[in-house]
């Protein structure tokens, strides 16, 4: 049960945090593409790789890193459905070429800000 506790303040603490950086990224470079989507994705993708990283090293804290951090914070702060549904909407208006440099710039950086955050994790923490 002490797992579930730590998936629910995890997954409302990263659905409040998806709410304010989306908001901050229609207030700072408006709503024509969807910045916050693309943002929440790379930066979730980092802070995966990160506890990844630490989960490998630290295992003793196993618990707190996979459920509060990883299912719970980063399943409430990325939005891959929110994405998909981002592409569809790109693809009925006909925004091809934006749709599709969406989807290959998503799951490269998404992909590489994983690395580079498993990369950070064996180096400096």
């Amino acid at each position: 049960m002490n797992n579930l506790v730590l998936v629910f303040i995890g997954a409302g603490i990263g659905g409040v945090l998806r709410f304010l950086f989306g908001k901050f990224t229609i207030q700072t470079f408006g709503d024509a593409l969807p910045y916050g989507t693309f943002g929440v994705n790379i930066i979730g993708g980092l802070v995966i790789g990160v506890a990844a990283g630490l989960l490998a090293k630290h295992s003793q804290h196993q618990h707190f890193i996979q459920y509060f951090i990883m299912v719970g914070i980063l399943g409430g702060f990325t939005t891959f459905s929110s994405f998909s549904l981002d592409v569809v909407r790109m693809f009925e208006h006909q925004r091809m070429i934006e749709a599709f440099t969406y989807i290959i710039a998503s799951v490269v950086l998404s992909i590489g800000a994983v690395l580079l955050g498993m990369v950070i994790s064996q180096k400096f923490v």
